[in-house]
């Protein structure tokens, strides 16, 4: 029930409206520094301050993407884990092999 109110609380408009705006703000602010940082600099010269504000700037993108194209209401509204799948051999052999190969 709690887990139910949660969701709907999570996957309301208002809420992930305000979340997208955040994220818009964010990549506001690191494009911001990402000039300011670049500023006068050889850009042929590695500089890991920023490509993290580059890495940054780049989830910012997909968070809003994600947003914009409506992806994001539905992934907070699936459950993690479905009861059913946990049952079949096969969808735990599946997961088994894609941490495999997420790890290795």
């Amino acid at each position: 029930m709690l887990q139910n109110k949660l969701f709907a609380a999570v996957t309301s408009w208002p809420a992930l409206d305000a979340f997208a705006y955040g994220i818009a703000g964010l990549l506001i602010v690191l494009a911001a520094l990402l000039f300011v940082g670049t500023r006068g600099k050889d850009t042929r010269i590695y500089d890991a301050k920023m490509a993290w504000v580059r890495a940054w700037m780049y989830f910012c993108v997909c968070w809003l993407l994600s947003w914009a194209t409506g992806v994001l209401p539905t992934l907070l509204s699936q459950p993690l884990l479905n009861p059913e799948h946990l049952g079949q051999t096969s969808w735990q052999v599946y997961v088994a092999l894609t941490w495999v190969a997420v790890l290795v």
